[in-house]
């Protein structure tokens, strides 16, 4: 098995981030697989190579360091993969599977992993060509090779416009390890999507879906408000001819006011835990506990908890609160 944990390096990791890198690591690691390190670092004015950095350190002393793509070997940075997008898009486009689109609202976020609250909308095919060619599913699965590179003769680049993947009618269907069935009609419940933006950036949704079919990922442990982004991407591992990983969307880490942990919450970032005394067995126990792991708030390690692990105690819930006030409790 080979699993990943994806981060975005625009802040210091929060409780959130970190209960997501714990299931996943345990997920992977319980079953003797590997773990995969990737920075996701699509978003240029908000990712910070000194975010990057701590983040590496965050798990070294968490006691959850990857297996790959974390030093002495390389950094997996999508910033570097850029070249690799811009061959499978070119493809698609001789392939007439994008279109440029100078619809402005739904290319806004594309640069970043949608949540709920993103408000995602199913698009209306506005500016999608009355004559799209060939049909994705009909078409030959997407290859990338030094040849595709090559614009198609007489297709104009629009100046200004994202581009979108065309979706025909196609129901997906998966069982997710937490949720369960899943199911959805791409095209009623979503719509064509954006796989590059104006600025000429690729967007979420295509990075993150061709990094996991390349990189051999088939297990994906990610939180619960990305669990509609698994249609579009398993949409594009069908494009590549890739099989889908098995997902676990996990529940989130809120607030008791119902807010979803993010990193504007300072107290309960690693930074603000550390410095208030928190070791890290402390905040795995806490977290293990949240996981219905352990029986109650104590200091333990990732590796012990890999004998006593499973998803049960968390299926079917959409949510669990964490209250700061409780959470620095545990240091009295």
């Amino acid at each position: 098995m080979i699993g990943r944990f994806a981060p975005s390096p625009t802040g210091r990791m929060h409780l959130g981030n970190v209960w997501v890198a714990l299931l996943s690591d345990l997920v992977v690691h319980a079953a003797g697989g590997q773990q995969i390190l990737r920075i996701e670092d699509l978003d240029p004015v908000r990712s910070s190579d000194a975010y990057t950095e701590q983040l590496v350190k965050d798990l070294a002393w968490l006691g959850i360091p990857a297996d790959m793509g974390q030093p002495p070997q390389a950094l997996i940075r999508q910033s570097e993969r850029g070249d690799l997008y811009r061959e499978l898009f070119e493809t698609w486009r001789e392939k007439g599977l994008v279109y440029p689109c100078s619809c402005r609202r739904a290319d806004l976020l594309a640069a970043s992993a949608p949540h709920a609250e993103d408000g995602h909308r199913v698009y209306a095919g506005t500016c999608r060509p009355h004559e799209s060619g060939p049909s994705p599913s009909s078409t030959i699965r997407s290859t990338i090779s030094p040849s595709s590179s090559s614009t198609v003769s007489g297709q104009r680049d629009m100046k200004n416009s994202s581009w979108r993947l065309i979706v025909e009618s196609i129901q997906i269907q998966f069982t997710d390890l937490v949720t369960g069935p899943q199911n959805l009609d791409l095209v009623l419940d979503w719509g064509d999507f954006v796989v590059r933006r104006a600025d000429g950036g690729f967007a979420y949704q295509m990075a993150c879906a061709v990094d996991d079919a390349l990189m051999g990922v088939d297990l994906v442990l990610r939180g619960r408000d990305l669990l509609r982004s698994s249609f579009p991407q398993i949409y594009i591992f069908q494009l590549l001819g890739k099989p889908e990983p098995t997902y676990a969307h996990v529940p989130l880490l809120v607030d008791p006011d119902g807010h979803r942990l993010s990193k504007r919450q300072q107290s309960l970032d690693l930074g603000a835990l550390r410095q208030a005394g928190f070791s890290a067995p402390q905040l795995i126990g806490g977290l293990a506990a949240l996981a219905g792991l352990i029986d109650r708030p104590e200091p333990v390690t990732a590796r012990e908890l890999l004998t006593c692990f499973t998803l049960d105690k968390i299926k079917d819930r959409t949510h669990l609160v964490v209250d700061p006030a409780e959470w620095y409790g545990l240091l009295d």
